[in-house]
This record gives structure tokens, sequence and C-alpha cells, in this order.
């Protein structure tokens, strides 16, 4: 005797589910003559893949790292000149240079002139009195300077050779007349530890000023153990506009970016210890041999 099979599929629906119906157990039982079958099955709640969320994660990784190196690649150079400046001094050993400072500056008047010499009031080194030496150049650039109506130019030369005890190399002095210009610029500036450039609109319309400041830019980058400073003694937002004079643009760029301090707007009997004081930090630590004048144009010039 045979029997005939018949295979009955039955589907239960749940219309409505909360989240009371969570986690709960739910058996399901069919039974005929021959025996019974039972289910059991349990409610979760599922979780959904957001597929656009996975496509869109590597694309925003690849904006950024295509933004990075393109930010990277336009601002190179203020980035290398910003890693030089304030990252990597490197190491500035006074025995192997002849200068400690390269002085470069355009006369703001042309009647402008060193007159005289000034005794120094503080020994010179590292090791000196700090505050007595501040009070000796807030004396000459207060009461003095407005006696003598002494511009930066020459303040500054007086300050740092013949108060702070610094080896100046001055363009006017310390170059023989004659010579390659261009040459005698670069050999001097790789011959000293740092470089200062006195800024103003007339220093930056001045073709062989431009040239001092751009070949202590491409020294800098050239990775040469040398420091560079900017003293502004005109307003610079009247002179750093791109369109405004005709400037290298390593020049322009870098004007941004280097170490720089302000000696724009100083009126008779206003507080300059700050400045004075942010220059003296600036300065090298170790200073060159004593070489005499005529060593020194030897040296230039064999």
């Amino acid at each position: 005797m045979t029997f005939e099979q018949y295979e009955i599929t039955r589907r239960a629906v749940l219309q409505e589910v909360t989240a009371l119906h969570l986690d709960h157990t739910y058996t399901c039982v069919a039974s005929n003559s021959v025996g019974n079958s039972s289910v059991t099955v349990q409610l979760k709640k599922m979780i959904q893949v957001k597929w656009p969320s996975l496509v869109h994660y590597p694309i925003a990784s690849l904006l950024l790292v295509a933004g990075l190196g393109i930010v990277l690649q336009v601002k190179w150079l203020e980035i290398k000149l910003l890693y030089r400046c304030y990252c990597q001094h490197g190491k500035l050993h006074g025995e192997e240079k002849d200068y400690d400072v390269f002085l470069s500056y355009v006369w703001s008047s042309p009647t402008a002139e060193v007159n005289g010499g000034l005794t120094p009031s503080c020994p010179p080194g590292p090791n000196s009195n700090l505050e007595a030496c501040l009070s000796s150049v807030e004396l000459l650039s207060s009461e003095e300077g407005r006696k003598n109506q002494r511009p930066l130019e020459v303040l500054l030369l007086q300050v740092l050779e013949d108060l702070w005890g610094y080896r100046l190399c001055l363009q006017d002095r310390d170059m023989l007349p004659g010579g390659a210009y261009t040459n005698d610029v670069v050999k001097a500036i790789q011959r000293s530890q740092m470089l200062i450039c006195l800024l103003s609109a007339d220093y930056l319309s001045d073709s062989r000023a431009v040239f001092t400041l751009e070949s202590g830019i491409q020294a800098l980058l050239q990775n040469s153990p040398i420091r560079l400073l900017l003293i502004w003694t005109r307003a610079p937002t009247s002179v750093t506009q791109p369109d405004s004079l005709p400037l290298p643009s390593v020049v322009q760029r870098a004007l941004k970016v280097l170490p720089s301090l302000d000696w724009t707007s100083r009126k008779p009997g206003q507080d300059t210890s700050t400045f004075w004081r942010s220059l003296r930090k600036a300065l090298p630590t170790d200073r060159v041999k004593s070489l005499s004048h005529v060593q020194i144009q030897e040296t230039d010039h064999p």
C-alpha cells in the first residue's frame, strides 16, 4: 500500500512589528497523521549597510591627499623658508665666518650720515647684562636720537657695532669699489652668520638692495648656515602689495613668511625696549674672531 506524498508550504506574516517583539522567540508547529514538526525563530533588528558611505570615504581620502599635494606644490617655497627659519637654524660657528651680521639698507634720507661713534656701555658677548645694554640703547634711541635725528640705518649700525660688539659687513664700507658687485655680495653673505635687511619703499625700489635680499633668500633655500631677519622701517602694507613693485617672485613670496621686526611709526619718547630685546635674541650668540679691516679687504680681493 502506497501513500501519495504532498508538500504543503504555509507562510505566516507579522503585519506589525514593534520594539516589544524584538528578541522574543516564536515557534511554528505543523502536524498530521504521520507526525509533527516545529521551527523556532527569534526576531532581531536588521542593520542596514549604507553602501554610499563606503564609496564616499575613499573618494574623500583621495581628494584630501590631492588637495594636500596641490598645497605643497604651490606653497613649497614658503613651507621650506618657514622650516629653515624656525625649525632648522643650522650650526653657526663664529670662527668659520668673517662677519657676524651683513647689514643691508638704503639711506632713507640723502643727508643721513654716520657721524662719530659711541663708547660701549656694556661688554660685548653673549653673557653680558642684557638689561644694562637695553638701558643704554633706550637712552641712545630716545634722548640722543631726538637731538640728532638719527635714522635707524645709523642707530642700528652704532648699536650693533659700538654697543653690542658685533662685527658688521657694510656694502659701502667693506666692499672695495670696482669689483664684481654680484660676486662680492654673494661671497659676503656666505661669510656672514646673519643677513639683516632694513626694508622700506626705497629699499624695495633699489635693484642692488633687492638683489642682496634675493641672494640671502636663495642662500637660505640652499641650506646655507645663515639667518635672515627683516626690519620694516616703513609701513609694510604700502609696499608689499603684489602689483605695487616689480619684485622677483621669490622675494614677494618670502616677504610674507620671513622673520621680521617692526620699526614703523616709532615716535620720540616711545618705548622701544621690545624691539631691541627681540633683535638681541635674534642675533648670533657666537661671535666671529676679531679681524682687522685690512685683513677683511685682503680676503675680499686677493
